[in-house]
């Protein structure tokens, strides 16, 4: 508020030689101000409204527990048809990116999913098999504590450095979003694959 009164100040010698278009103008910013509030808060309420009565409409006398089970079980439903999967594009571009990589026979892949989460396992496994067709011969899926959606890949073997950037290069030309790195050690390497899949 006060930078505003120092505005008025510094600029009132221009405000008294054109005192209607001054006031015109506030009343037009405090009208279009106005007309906003009243909108979004107008929108906010017809949300909250909607929200109520399908709450309503789902279950009038069931308790939190029963709304959740029936959520879960449309949820299982739906996740048959919404179950992401990796494209036959996607494995070739993967294929070919590590096609001379030699490593795979001695390799490590561990991929780790967000057990709480269909979707995710799906999906990692969908993927894990990927490298299972294409030569990775030690491939093993499991679930993880953390709830999140993010798929951990731990890559332990002989040739760490070149076995992660083969993967990651991979993953890249098949347009899947990558963090590679989060740690690296002499015998580990870290990436994380990052899926909205609606579980965190």
């Amino acid at each position: 508020m006060g930078e505003l009164l120092k505005v008025v100040q510094d600029n009132w010698a221009t405000l008294i030689k054109a005192p209607v278009v001054f006031i015109v103008l506030l009343f037009v910013g405090l009208g279009a101000g106005f007309w906003g509030g009243q909108f979004w808060s107008a929108k906010q309420v017809a949300d909250a409204e909607s929200t109520v009565g399908e709450y309503r409409r789902v279950g009038p006398n069931a308790s939190p527990e029963d709304l959740a089970k029936q959520f879960n079980d449309l949820r299982a439903q739906i996740s048959v048809f919404t179950t992401p999967s990796i494209s036959d594009s996607q494995a070739s571009a993967m294929d070919r990116s590590w096609q001379d990589y030699k490593g795979k026979d001695q390799d490590q892949l561990v991929f780790g999913y967000t057990e709480s989460c269909d979707d995710s396992e799906a999906y990692t496994r969908s993927l894990a098999s990927i490298f299972v067709q294409t030569g990775w011969h030690k491939v093993t899926v499991v679930s993880k504590q953390k709830d999140d959606d993010i798929i951990d890949l731990k890559i332990s073997g002989t040739d760490i450095a070149n076995a992660g950037n083969s993967i990651v290069s991979a993953l890249i030309a098949a347009q899947i979003s990558v963090e590679p790195a989060n740690a690296l050690t002499n015998d580990e390497f870290y990436v994380r694959l990052p899926r909205d899949l609606g579980c965190a």
